[in-house]
């Protein structure tokens, strides 16, 4: 569906009618609120929808549009695959951007059990990184499946921010990502 011209567009799911996307492509010219006030507002969005349960794992900032990922809390992992985005116009804090393919998609409650105890799944992470915060977290994987992990937030001998996944039940290291920090975002790669 389009609106205003075309300046807004909405796909809809055909089973179960569900907004997959929206994407408003107004100029936004100008920033007059910040990341919290952004971050508020999204929250906001996704709890007067019912889409509950979510937490913010990622945002960037870019042509004055804070695009915020939100990942599925079951329980206590955090679902990855279960991702729905919030873009906020930095100049009046509208909705510019929605996106739940992710969620729609994958969204279920899971047998979540792991079989390693952190302890045990931290003797994987590399001895050259400093293990700050761990948590259970699943994550997709490239054969379009999804592993239980322990996610590891590490710091490596320059500084850097790591991102460490330990399958929780074989101990096999599942990915490795760098979090770049910056003033426009935080991001994984």
């Amino acid at each position: 569906f389009t609106a205003d011209d075309g300046a807004i567009r909405i796909s809809v799911t055909k089973a179960g009618s569900y907004i997959s996307e929206m994407n408003n492509t107004r100029e936004v010219r100008s920033q007059t609120i910040g990341y919290a006030e952004a971050s508020k507002k999204a929250r906001s969005f996704l709890d007067a929808r019912g889409i509950k349960n979510m937490k913010e794992s990622y945002y960037v900032i870019n042509d004055n549009i804070c695009l915020i990922n939100y990942a599925y809390l079951q329980g206590n992992v955090v679902c990855y695959p279960d991702l729905v985005k919030v873009g906020i116009a930095l100049d009046n804090g509208e909705v510019v951007r929605f996106q739940t393919a992710g969620y729609i998609m994958n969204h279920t409650e899971r047998s979540l059990t792991a079989d390693l105890t952190a302890a045990e799944a931290q003797k994987s992470v590399s001895p050259n990184l400093t293990v700050r915060l761990h948590r259970l977290a699943l994550i997709p994987t490239p054969g379009l499946n999804e592993v239980l992990t322990y996610e590891f937030q590490c710091t490596g001998k320059q500084g850097e921010n790591v991102l460490v996944y330990i399958n929780a039940s074989t101990g096999y290291e599942e990915d490795i990502l760098i979090l770049q920090k910056s003033d426009n975002g935080v991001l994984a790669q």
